[in-house]
């Protein structure tokens, strides 16, 4: 492992630094840190240093482990992201859409789209994946609604999409692949949840074998790595120039970027390619497996990645159930009028899902159940595209003023991220129940 061995090398090193950071590889310590995370993180925190690498203009560990991650994935290059999925995200759309070109976007995209969208300049054409209203979900974008986009818009220049969604819902991404390379546009794919689709024949197949351009892996979501700690990939057969993605990454990439954060990408991607990771990810699917036998009396998502572990009960509101799994000090993902999502990383242990098994047994229905609410599923109308939005004047008003005015700020219920109104677009009665008193909106 280069990185980790470059690591090493200088901590054994014994040589004195007059550079960042300033704690001087844990010279001193505020005493809370000291107790929290202990000495070695300190010690292994450096900057770039001769020694290590530059994760802008990589030339020696860092490039050495990109390239070994390359040939793992099968890639034609793969990038180690220190900001999240996000960073991914906005380098991938930067490089393949300019200002004025249209992107179509599945409307159950991350918030970081947006700020994509705000740097290239590039006109979003939104569509809304069809829902599963037992569940109150979004299910997986098939082809035919990726046709029927563009008959409507024939100048499209890329395609994004989110397979799996949060709850593990996949779309049809092969078929949408050779559509776009047919057509000649990008296609982009957050596969952020499904880092482990890879490394498993249980779990369904990743975009990266089936024809996307663009693909972005979250490794702290599912796999063994700290959080921020991602990866962007150019698929083997792509014409995306690996140049360009530097660039982009370079723009929005810190110049100080957590050498424990590379470590840990470069320590879970030689996990995740192992043995006993393949039979960590089975053991974890069979013991998912168990669970759902076991209550027959909840309602599971029939989702293709089983790891995302969506509970529901008929006449239960998620919120009962998700206080109710609270008060047995379990925390969920996730909320939803329907149900509760728990994700189970690849760190969820049989005893874990025993606990929430256990917990599940006990569950007894709330004196003053809520009701359940139906969400309502709405395509808003766009006045201005992202980045002329962000530069328009702003005033605040009140709430009961806000119908039909312009929002000027994400409204943006987290977790998963995904923005029930975007800025620039058009405040109507649905949307008033996720606004608090006071409202942001273009003058």
């Amino acid at each position: 492992m280069y990185i980790i061995e470059a690591i090493k090398k200088l901590k054994n090193s014994k040589r004195t630094f007059f550079t960042t950071p300033a704690h001087r590889c844990g010279g001193i310590i505020p005493n809370g840190l000291k107790t929290l995370i202990g000495y070695k993180a300190f010690s292994s925190d450096f900057s770039e240093v001769d020694g290590l690498d530059n994760l802008k203009h990589p030339e020696s560990c860092i490039l050495k482990s990109q390239q070994r991650a390359s040939e793992i994935y099968n890639t034609k290059a793969t990038f180690f992201l220190t900001q999240g999925s996000s960073s991914g995200i906005i380098a991938a759309i930067m490089s393949c859409v300019k200002d004025g070109e249209k992107i179509l976007i599945a409307r159950n995209a991350h918030e970081s789209v947006f700020n994509a969208l705000v740097l290239a300049g590039a006109i979003p054409v939104w569509f809304l994946p069809e829902h599963y209203e037992e569940f109150d979900v979004n299910k997986g974008v098939t082809l035919k609604q990726i046709e029927k986009e563009f008959k409507k818009n024939s100048d499209i220049k890329a395609v994004f999409i989110t397979s799996p969604t949060y709850e593990g819902v996949v779309s049809e991404v092969e078929k949408i692949a050779e559509f776009c390379k047919s057509k000649k546009v990008v296609f982009i794919v957050d596969e952020a949840h499904g880092a482990l689709f890879p490394f498993s024949e249980k779990l369904p197949d990743s975009a990266i074998n089936l024809g996307a351009d663009l693909v972005v892996h979250s490794l702290h979501k599912t796999a063994p790595a700290l959080t921020g700690s991602a990866l962007l990939h150019i698929g083997k057969n792509s014409e995306i120039d690996a140049q360009i993605i530097q660039k982009n990454l370079n723009l929005i990439t810190t110049t100080s970027p957590s050498w424990l954060i590379i470590a840990s990408i470069e320590g879970a991607i030689e996990f995740l390619c192992t043995k006993k990771c393949k039979k960590k990810i089975e053991e974890l699917l069979k013991n998912i497996g168990s669970l759902k036998a076991r209550h027959k009396d909840f309602k599971f998502l029939k989702n293709d990645d089983e790891t995302k572990l969506f509970i529901a009960k008929d006449d239960i509101c998620g919120s009962d159930l998700s206080a109710f799994l609270d008060e047995s000090n379990i925390e969920d993902e996730l909320i939803t009028e329907k149900g509760v999502l728990c994700l189970c990383g690849i760190g969820t242990t049989k005893k874990k899902l025993k606990k929430l098994s256990h917990v599940l047994e006990k569950f007894s229905e709330p004196k003053n159940k809520k009701e359940i609410q139906k969400t309502d599923i709405i395509l808003p109308e766009m006045a201005y595209k992202p980045k002329d939005v962000f530069f328009k004047e702003t005033q605040i008003i009140k709430k009961e003023d806000a119908l039909g005015r312009v929002i000027a700020e994400n409204i943006t219920p987290y977790p998963p991220c995904i923005p029930v109104l975007m800025s620039g677009e058009i405040i109507c009665a649905q949307h008033l129940k996720y606004i608090g008193e006071n409202v942001k909106v273009i003058k």
